[in-house]
C-alpha cells in the first residue's frame, strides 16, 4: 500500500449518537468521529440486486483503504463511512498486516445506508 496516489478521496468516519430534540425525545443521529477528512482510496468490488419489500434493490460491497487514523479513536464496524454524499456501513475493520500503519473497511452502500 505505498502508492499515496490511491488516497484520491476524501473521507470522515461517523458514529451513531444519541442526542435530545426539543420536546425531550431521543434521536438517533450520524455525528463525525472527529474534525478531519481522511485521504482514502475507494474500490468497489461487487454489486448484487434483490427484491426487498417488493421494491429491487442495490447493494455494493466496497473496500475503502486508508492510513491507520492515530488521531482517531478506534473505528469499529458499528460506524459508517461518509464520502461526498454516499454513505457506506462498515461491516469489518482489517488491520492489514497487524502493525497498525494501513487500514481496510469492508462496507456496503446502497441498502440501509444510515
Amino acid at each position: 500500500m505505498g502508492n499515496l496516489n490511491k488516497y484520491r478521496s476524501r473521507i470522515r468516519i461517523e458514529q451513531l449518537q444519541s442526542q435530545r430534540d426539543s420536546v425531550g425525545g431521543e434521536l438517533k443521529v450520524w455525528v463525525p468521529l472527529g474534525d478531519t477528512e481522511l485521504p482514502a482510496g475507494i474500490r468497489p468490488l461487487r454489486g448484487r440486486e434483490f427484491l426487498a419489500a417488493q421494491q429491487v434493490q442495490a447493494e455494493v460491497t466496497t473496500e475503502i483503504s486508508l492510513r491507520y487514523p492515530r488521531q482517531l479513536p478506534t473505528i469499529t464496524a458499528a460506524m459508517r463511512v461518509r464520502c461526498g454524499s454516499t454513505s457506506y456501513n462498515i461491516k469489518a475493520v482489517i488491520d492489514v498486516d497487524g502493525r497498525q500503519v494501513d487500514l481496510q473497511l469492508m462496507c456496503t452502500s446502497g441498502v440501509d445506508e444510515g
